[in-house]
Order: C-alpha cells, then sequence, then structure tokens
C-alpha cells in the first residue's frame, strides 16, 4: 500500500510479523510497525488521508494454534496500533473509494466450511453484512467507479484434502451489497486480478495448475446484472501472484 502524504510505501513482512514503511523519496525504511507472533500479514491498505491503515492478519500455516488475529488498524504515520477488527484467515483487503467501509475476504473452510466477504465499518469498527464466497478469496478490487468490488476466488489449493476445486470471480454492488458469482474452469486457479482504470475491465490471472495447461490472463468486462464477460485472453510465461495496472492504464505489471 502507498500512503500520499508524506509518499510511504507499506510493506507486509509476512516472514516476520511486522510491517515497514519504506520513504519513496530516500528508498529507506523509517518506520516499523511490529504484530503479534505469527501474524503472517497478507495484505495491507491505507485510508487516503493517512490516519488509518489495515493489514490482514492471515496466521503462520505452521502453528496450530494461530487463528482469528483479524486485521490490525494502525496509524501509517506514527506507525503504531490503534485496534483490531475480527476475522479467521483474511486474505486480502479492500477499501472504499471514501475509506468508509473495509471489504475483508476471509476464509474458514477449517471451522465452518465457508469462506465468505466481511465488510466493515472503519469509523466504528461495525460489522456490516457477511457475504458468502463460493471458494478462498485471494485478491479483490474496486471498479472505477466504486460501484462494484471484484473478488477472485480459488479452492484448488484444498484440493488435495479433499475439496472440489472451485474458480471464480464475485461481483458486489457496494450499494446494495448483492453478490454475483462467475465461474472459471475447474481447476484454473485463479488467484490475482486488476481492474484497468481507463476501461473498467478486469484482468484476472489463473495458473491452470490442476488442468496442466499454461497460465492465462483472462479479460473480462461488467455486465449490468453483475455477471462477467469474456473479452479477450492470452498465456503468459509463468505464474504470477499479483497484478497491477500503471496509472494511465497503458501497462500492465
Amino acid at each position: 500500500a502507498v500512503t500520499l502524504t508524506p509518499q510511504r510505501l507499506l510493506v507486509a513482512n509476512y516472514g516476520n510479523d511486522s510491517v515497514s514503511a519504506i520513504d519513496t523519496s530516500q528508498n529507506s525504511v523509517v518506520g516499523t510497525l511490529s504484530l503479534v507472533t505469527n501474524a503472517a500479514p497478507s495484505a495491507i491498505v491505507a485510508s487516503p488521508n493517512n490516519y488509518q491503515a489495515f493489514t490482514a492478519n492471515n496466521s503462520n500455516p505452521n502453528c496450530t494454534t494461530c487463528s482469528g488475529y483479524g486485521e490490525t488498524i494502525f496509524n501509517p504515520s506514527t506507525m503504531t496500533n490503534s485496534g483490531f477488527l475480527t476475522g479467521h484467515y483474511p486474505n486480502t483487503l479492500t477499501l472504499s473509494a471514501d475509506a468508509s467501509t473495509l471489504f475483508v475476504g476471509d476464509d474458514e473452510i477449517d471451522l465452518s466450511g465457508l469462506q465468505f466477504l466481511r465488510v466493515y465499518n472503519t469509523g466504528t469498527g461495525s460489522n456490516g453484512p457477511t457475504i458468502a464466497l463460493p471458494a478462498s478469496p485471494t485478491q479483490s478490487a474496486l471498479s472505477p467507479d466504486g460501484n462494484t468490488l471484484y473478488v477472485v476466488s480459488s479452492n484448488d489449493g484444498y484440493y488435495q484434502y479433499g475439496v472440489e476445486p472451485v474458480d471464480a470471480i464475485t461481483t458486489v454492488n457496494t450499494t446494495s451489497m448483492t453478490p454475483v458469482n462467475n465461474t472459471f474452469s475447474d481447476g484454473s486457479t485463479c488467484e490475482a486480478l486488476a481492474v484497468q482504470p481507463t476501461t473498467g475491465n478486469v484482468y484476472v490471472m489463473c495458473e491452470n495448475t490442476l488442468l496442466n495447461t499454461t497460465p492465462e490472463i483472462y479479460i473480462t468486462s461488467l455486465n449490468s446484472d453483475g455477471t462477467m464477460s469474456l473479452v479477450s485472453y492470452f498465456t503468459i510465461g509463468d505464474l504470477s501472484y499479483g497484478l497491477a495496472f500503471s496509472p494511465d492504464g497503458t501497462k500492465l505489471y
């Protein structure tokens, strides 16, 4: 995540349970926030006003008693902890454009067999609706107008434990909180997405691990009923766990 004033890059240190703040003008670490032991932060988002940021504490998989660490709330200007939100194994975080709502992709498959999206009011910390997802959430992002949240999810990592493979992108209307699930071929192992800022098209990276085929990026567009249509696709040479666009939308990383 990046804060604007001052400009800082916030880095989730999964291996040592901390967050680093990097001064991008000097490329040096200027602050560190220590998290609970075995927090294993997997994602960070920061509000535009620089006074509030969140980590998704995914918990170290080698720790059998580590779960329910939820999300840490912290001040990115001072790098101090200011509270926690509930959660089991949160994987992905997205803030609404005005930073009033936090969307958390959470996985409770080991507890309840459920995977879902938690919605929080960032001002009060109160819970909003809980939205069921078809698989384990891996990444999420908002449409350029902020009216639609996209969540990509995959259960392919649980296939070895007897869980049926499911791969999907869910669209959520951020006003009505109504979800629509759009599925890929089972075994596609879809784990990353990015929204092109100019067209609003959603690019989804699928590893195709269980299909034993070359990884692909699917270009999709949103329909008025929340379904997604395939625009095009292309293959990539290797696996990718993250996608991002340049601000003008002309380059995909």
